[in-house]
C-alpha cells in the first residue's frame, strides 16, 4: 500500500509538471571534480516551480548517445576559457542533432557580453547575472507561451529584433530551495574529501578591481539566515553523510555575528569546514573569535592576499595591507586554523620592486609556520567585466571580438599580456608554476594516501614518488636565489599539473 501511494504521488508530480529541463555543466574530463553547484542550486529552484530537471556534467559524462527529445530547453553554464570551450562543443553537438531545442546560456561570460553572446548561432537565450528567476520567466513566457517580449535579466533575438530587459532584482537567498544534490552521483565528486560544497551567501561588498563581483553582484552581499544555514548543514550531514564542508561563498565572513551563530549551531555536529575570508577581517579577530571558529570545526580559511606591495594593493583596490596579511597568518596559526593564501604578479604598471615584495612576503608567511599554504602566485590575466580589464585594454591588451573567440582565453596566460616582454613573461610563468608546485605538494600531504591514489592513479603515484625529490632540489635552489630563467623542468611540471589537476 505504501509503495502504491508513492507511485501515485510520483505519477501526480509528473502530470503536474510544467516540463523537463536539462542543465549542462561543461568541462574537460577529469577525476573527482568539484560539484557543479551552479546547476545544483538552479535545479532546486526549477523544481520548486514544478519543473522536472536533469543535470549533465560533461566532466564525467559524455553527450554521445544522449536523448534530448523530451526536454523543453537546455541550460548551459559558461565561464570564459576552458568551460566556454566545452560549452560550445556541447551546444554544437546538440544543435546538430536537435536544431529546434532552445539553448539558454547563463554564467559569468555571457553576463559580461550578453549582446555578442546572444547573437551567436549556438545561443538562443542569454540569462544575465543570477539566473533563477530570469531563466524560469524565459521558459514560461517565451519558450512555452511564445510571448516574444523583453524580460528582465535576459536577452534574445527573434527575426533580427533584439529583446533585452533591464536588470533584475537580486534574489533573496532565504527563498532558495535545498540544493538538488540528489541529481548527481555524489560518489564521483571530490567534495566528500575536499569539503562538501554549500553556499550560505552571494556577492561581496568590496571593490577589488580584478574581481567579477563588481559587475556580477554590484558589490551587494546577500545572505541566508543563520537558522536556514544551520538547518541545511545538518541535513547535509544526516542525509548525505558529509562530515567536511566547504562554503563556496565569495566572502563567507562579512558578518562575524552571523558566522558565530552558524558556528554555534554546528559546534556539536562533528562537522569540519573551510571558507574564504579577507585579511582585513582575520588580522583584527581576537583569540576568542578564532576559538569560536576552531571549536565549530574550521580547518582552514582561504585568503586572497594578491600582493606584498603596498603600491599594488592600492592600485587594485584590495583594501588590505601587507601587515594585515602577516597578522592574518599569525592569528590563524595561533588559533589552530590553517590559512591558505593566493597572490598575483604581472599586473599593469607592476615594477620589479613590487614583484620582489610579493616573493618576500611569501617567504615571511611561510616562516610563520609550515602548516600555512600558499596556493600559488599567479600571472595576472585581465578578466572581462572588471575595471582592471579596462585598464589592460588601454595598455594594448587585445579583446576578443566574437563569442567563440573566448574559448581559447585562459585565467593565466602570460603570452597575451602586452606589457610583459618575452624574458619577463617566461620568468613569471616559472614563478607561477613553481609556486603551484609547492602548493600541490603540501596539499597532497594534507590529504590521505587514499586521496592521492584516487586522484593520481597508479601511474601518477609512481611518478609522484619518482619525480618529487628531484623537483624539490630545483624548487629550493631557484626560489632561494630568485633564479627563474631557463626553467625547462618547470615546463614539464606544468604538463603534470595540467594532466592531473585541470583548473
Amino acid at each position: 500500500m505504501v509503495n502504491a501511494n508513492r507511485q501515485k504521488a510520483k505519477t501526480m508530480k509528473i502530470m503536474d509538471s510544467k516540463g523537463k529541463v536539462l542543465l549542462i555543466y561543461p568541462g574537460p574530463k577529469t577525476k573527482l571534480p568539484r560539484l557543479p553547484m551552479s546547476c545544483i542550486v538552479l535545479a532546486a529552484h526549477l523544481r520548486q516551480k514544478n519543473f522536472q530537471v536533469d543535470i549533465l556534467d560533461t566532466r564525467l559524462d559524455s553527450l554521445d548517445n544522449q536523448d534530448f527529445s523530451d526536454y523543453l530547453c537546455v541550460g548551459i553554464s559558461s565561464m570564459s576559457g576552458v568551460q566556454l570551450k566545452h560549452a560550445v562543443n556541447a551546444a554544437t553537438s546538440i544543435k546538430a542533432n536537435y536544431p529546434n531545442l532552445p539553448l539558454v546560456w547563463g554564467g559569468a561570460h555571457v553576463s559580461f557580453y550578453p549582446e555578442i553572446s546572444a547573437a551567436d548561432d549556438l545561443v538562443d537565450y542569454v540569462v544575465r547575472g543570477e539566473g533563477e528567476e530570469s531563466f524560469i520567466e524565459v521558459i514560461e513566457r517565451v519558450i512555452i507561451n511564445k510571448e516574444f517580449q523583453a524580460i528582465d535579466g535576459a536577452i534574445f533575438y527573434r527575426e533580427g529584433k533584439c529583446y533585452s530587459g533591464g536588470n533584475r532584482e537580486f534574489i533573496d537567498p532565504d527563498t532558495l530551495a535545498f540544493p538538488a544534490y540528489d541529481l548527481v552521483d555524489l560518489a564521483k565528486y571530490a567534495d566528500y574529501i575536499e569539503g562538501f560544497s554549500y553556499e550560505t551567501s552571494r556577492g561581496c561588498p568590496y571593490r577589488c578591481r580584478f574581481c567579477y563581483n563588481l559587475l556580477f553582484h554590484d558589490r551587494k552581499w546577500r545572505k541566508k539566515s543563520s537558522e536556514k544555514v544551520i538547518t541545511e548543514l545538518k541535513r547535509i550531514k544526516n542525509d548525505l553523510g558529509a562530515r567536511k564542508l566547504y562554503f563556496i561563498d565569495d566572502n563567507f565572513m562579512v558578518s562575524l555575528p552571523r558566522v558565530k551563530e552558524i558556528c554555534a549551531g554546528i559546534k556539536n555536529e562533528g562537522i569540519n569546514w573551510a571558507a574564504a575570508a579577507r585579511a582585513n577581517y582575520l588580522a583584527k579577530y581576537d583569540r576568542s573569535d578564532f576559538a569560536v571558529l576552531k571549536e565549530s570545526g574550521c580547518l582552514y580559511l582561504q585568503c586572497g592576499a594578491e600582493s606584498g606591495s603596498v603600491t599594488e594593493l592600492e592600485h587594485i583596490h584590495k583594501d588590505i595591507t601587507p601587515r594585515e596579511i602577516i597578522d592574518t597568518a599569525k592569528n590563524c596559526i595561533d588559533g589552530g586554523i590553517m590559512p591558505v593564501f593566493s597572490f598575483m604578479i604581472g599586473m599593469p604598471n607592476e615594477t620589479e620592486q613590487d614583484r620582489l615584495a610579493t616573493l618576500d612576503i611569501y617567504d615571511q608567511i611561510m616562516k610563520v609556520s609550515s602548516k600555512i599554504e600558499i596556493n600559488g602566485i599567479f600571472v595576472y590575466t585581465p578578466y572581462p567585466g572588471t575595471s582592471l580589464y579596462a585598464e589592460a585594454l588601454a595598455l594594448g591588451y587585445q579583446q576578443n571580438k566574437t563569442f567563440q573567440d573566448w574559448i581559447n582565453w585562459s585565467f593565466s596566460d602570460a603570452k597575451v599580456i602586452p606589457w610583459l616582454n618575452r624574458k619577463l613573461r617566461a620568468s613569471l610563468q616559472a614563478i607561477e608554476t613553481l609556486s603551484t608546485y609547492k602548493f600541490y605538494i603540501h596539499r597532497m600531504n594534507f590529504y590521505s594516501k587514499e586521496f592521492r591514489r584516487k586522484k593520481l592513479g597508479k601511474l601518477g603515484c609512481f611518478l609522484y614518488g619518482l619525480v618529487i625529490p628531484v623537483m624539490n632540489l630545483s624548487a629550493n635552489f631557484r626560489w632561494k636565489h630568485r633564479f627563474f630563467d631557463f626553467a625547462w623542468e618547470w615546463r614539464f611540471w606544468k604538463f603534470i599539473i595540467a594532466r592531473f589537476f585541470p583548473r
